[in-house]
């Protein structure tokens, strides 16, 4: 049999661990047999790398500093300690990279095939993340060349829906505002700019569309809502017959034709794709040579 190791960078660690913030337990904060692979950064990259070098059975108290963001409410912004105990540690093994591995995973007929799929995904990858960027600056442009204030109304209206969305998140988790250090007011009024600028998009949208004459026909509302129904994994008509009773229909026609302007607008945002260049370590120690 193999010699007990420590924990190295790729290992799965199988641990038993209870958090504790400002000197309490924190809800939700205990796990026991938990699977991790240290260096995925899946929990914390400051809880993983206090993991490496530690041995099964060993007990180790890790301090974590937890950024405002942090997905878990009871630990964002807060110090933590976790009391961690490993119980197993599994090296990861890879297997070798054939036409009998691709087949395995059911979709492949060889290993090409698996390539060329992952190749597509990480191009639209790629894509989806250059829209993103795009869009942020076609939306601060439009914002810059076309100064108006939001109507209050709309505002409001914008702040309650991006409201109502975040307590719907939170009762799914069982928890509240308060819970989170925050109420409806606080939320609104640190929100309010990210509204403003959402009723203006909107408004320019909508009159970008009317001065070019974008509308969307029945066939591309079909079309869209096939594509939710797709999305959602459920019938076409049924998606269809519940938008209709919900009287949410006109409002996916309007979520339609922001897209059909986006899209648009994206197509006239001059946009220069520059190839990557790798550097070259020796020929730019020679240019540092002639240089000095």
């Amino acid at each position: 049999p193999e010699e007990p190791r420590p924990i190295r960078q790729g290992d799965h660690a199988v641990l038993d661990f209870e958090a504790f913030a400002e000197g309490k337990p924190v809800p939700d904060g205990q796990a026991k047999g938990f699977h991790l692979e240290v260096g995925s950064n899946r929990f914390s990259p400051e809880f993983e790398n206090q993991l490496i070098g530690a041995s099964v059975g060993e007990q180790r108290e890790i301090e974590v500093t937890f950024p405002p963001d942090y997905g878990n409410p009871h630990l964002a912004g807060k110090d933590a300690t976790f009391q961690v105990e490993i119980k197993d540690i599994k090296e990861k093994v890879l297997p070798e990279l054939d036409d009998s591995f691709a087949k395995n995973l059911g979709e492949f007929e060889s290993l090409e095939d698996l390539r060329g799929a992952v190749r597509q995904e990480l191009e639209d990858s790629k894509k989806n993340q250059l829209d993103g960027e795009v869009w942020a600056q076609i939306q601060d442009e439009l914002i810059s060349r076309n100064p108006f204030e939001a109507p209050q109304s709309m505002v409001e209206q914008e702040l309650q829906r991006m409201l109502d969305t975040i307590l719907y998140r939170l009762e799914a988790q069982n928890l509240t505002l308060e819970q989170v250090g925050m109420d409806e007011n606080t939320f609104k009024e640190r929100n309010r700019d990210a509204a403003e600028k959402r009723v203006r998009i909107t408004i320019l949208l909508e009159k970008i569309a009317l001065q070019e004459g974008f509308e969307i026909s029945d066939e591309e509302l079909d079309q869209g809502l096939r594509k939710s129904a797709e999305d959602m994994n459920q019938p076409f008509e049924q998606v269809k017959d519940y938008y209709q009773k919900s009287n949410v229909m006109e409002m996916f026609r309007r979520s339609l034709l922001e897209e059909k302007v986006i899209n648009f607008l994206r197509e006239q945002a001059d946009i220069t794709e520059v190839e990557a260049v790798v550097a070259d370590p020796e020929e730019d120690k020679i240019k540092r040579e002639e240089s000095s």
